[in-house]
């Protein structure tokens, strides 16, 4: 009897044991999931205390019983899962800016070689009279755009520094008219 009792704690003991670790493995993989982004110093191992119940000295020591097992008592400590932080550095890439062009407009035939011109801010248009007559560009409100006259072969250039729709006209020439849309 005394053999079977010795086979029978030390099999419950392992069953505990057995079943603490799979229940602690639950439970690390579950808590690992949720808070990955802990850092942990050091993982414990599961501790598994086994405790037998003593009987008191001054009460008599009840007989044996070959059901009865022992209590057992696991302790186990889990700690979240460990956060692996990266060591790649990270780069901004900025997008390209866009550099300035220059438009060049044609004045021949008294008219615009383009009646309607869209460009970007900070964008330069060049105009060029091609006609024996001479010729202006002119805003038809606001001072942005201002040639002196323009005699056949003459340029006037003008870079467009803030965001609009600046319409022109030829202040000899009424009837000649443009207009630059600048985004």
């Amino acid at each position: 009897m005394n053999n079977e009792k010795k086979n029978l704690f030390i099999t419950t003991a392992v069953i505990s044991v057995v079943v603490s670790a799979i229940v602690s493995s639950l439970v690390y993989l579950f808590i690992g999931s949720r808070n990955n982004t802990e850092n942990v110093s050091s993982v414990s191992e599961p501790e598994t205390t086994l405790l037998e119940e003593k009987p008191a000295e001054d009460k008599p020591a009840e007989p044996e019983k070959s059901s009865a097992l022992p209590k057992v008592t696991p302790q186990t400590t889990v700690a979240p899962k460990p956060t692996q932080q990266s060591t790649t550095p990270t780069t901004t890439v900025k997008p390209p800016v866009p550099q300035p062009k220059i438009y060049s407009m044609n004045i021949s035939n008294f008219a615009f070689s383009q009646p309607s011109l869209p460009i970007t801010k900070g964008d330069t248009v060049k105009w060029t009279n091609k006609d024996a007559a001479p010729h202006t560009v002119t805003s038809t409100s606001g001072s942005e755009l201002a040639s002196s006259e323009l005699s056949q072969g003459a340029v006037y250039s003008h870079t467009f520094n803030n965001i609009g729709t600046f319409p022109y006209f030829c202040a000899y020439h009424p009837s000649m008219k443009g207009t630059v849309i600048v985004k």
